[in-house]
């Protein structure tokens, strides 16, 4: 992989969201290098990220990745659960399961004078944070698995779950955390397309009614390739 994504620092370890938006740059331009468009959605400091977590990578398959400033910060996740709750979802197979291909908890490390990103399923981090620490995946090695795994079937590919089965785990294990609060807002999701005229951005309720636009996306793609000769006569006419 040609990307490198390791943000230089003199001192310390950059912020959460530095971190993750390096994370994000690094998906997008290996997803346009290698012609494997990855979308994503952020939640990071929204009402939402207690339920999705900082963001959801894939399409018709998807994955959560949390993210943390430090490894100090990532420990500090554990805190969040009730100690009868956290040996719930420990023990229950179906949730495990998906946690297992779908659900990652990243942190920042210092690496000399550079500050590198790891990666560690969220369940095997809760059930033995130490011991999980050593078993960290480089950031860059993730980027990969993320581009060139989701897009894979659901038999050959070892990473993300079908979005509505995302969903509905991330909202199970926010109940279990009791972090959602009972005036929580509807969660929106969002799309980038490119047209004949230009990006669009196009919003839905849910992941799976996002998805489900490809008659519409196929639609308005026509009529923009119909109006493209007229459009750009225009465009040389304002010219």
């Amino acid at each position: 992989m040609s990307t490198n994504f390791r943000a230089a620092a003199c001192t310390g370890i950059a912020y959460e969201n530095q971190l993750l938006g390096a994370f994000i740059y690094a998906l997008g331009y290996e997803s346009g290098r290698t012609g494997k468009p990855l979308p994503v959605n952020l939640f990071q400091q929204t009402p939402l990220d207690g339920t999705f977590g900082d963001l959801v990578a894939g399409a018709d398959w998807c994955v959560a990745l949390e993210f943390k400033r430090s490894w100090q910060a990532a420990r500090s996740e554990r805190s969040k659960w009730p100690s009868a709750n956290l040996q719930r979802y420990l023990e229950d197979k179906h949730m495990q399961d998906i946690a297992k291909r779908a659900h990652f908890l990243c942190f920042g490390a210092k690496d000399q004078d550079e500050v590198t990103i790891g990666a560690l399923r969220y369940a095997a981090f809760l059930r033995d944070p130490d011991a999980s620490k050593g078993q960290a995946t480089k950031g860059t090695a993730m980027v990969d698995l993320l581009v060139n795994c989701t897009g894979l079937d659901r038999n050959t590919s070892p990473l993300g779950v079908p979005p509505a089965v995302l969903e509905s785990y991330l909202r199970r294990l926010s109940t279990m955390r009791k972090i959602m609060g009972s005036g929580e807002p509807p969660a929106q999701w969002l799309a980038v397309a490119s047209t004949a005229q230009g990006y669009r951005i196009r919003s839905a309720d849910s992941l799976e009614q996002l998805l489900d636009m490809p008659r519409t996306r196929s639609t308005e793609r026509s009529v923009e390739m119909i109006k493209t000769p007229e459009h750009k006569k225009s465009f040389d006419r304002e010219r």
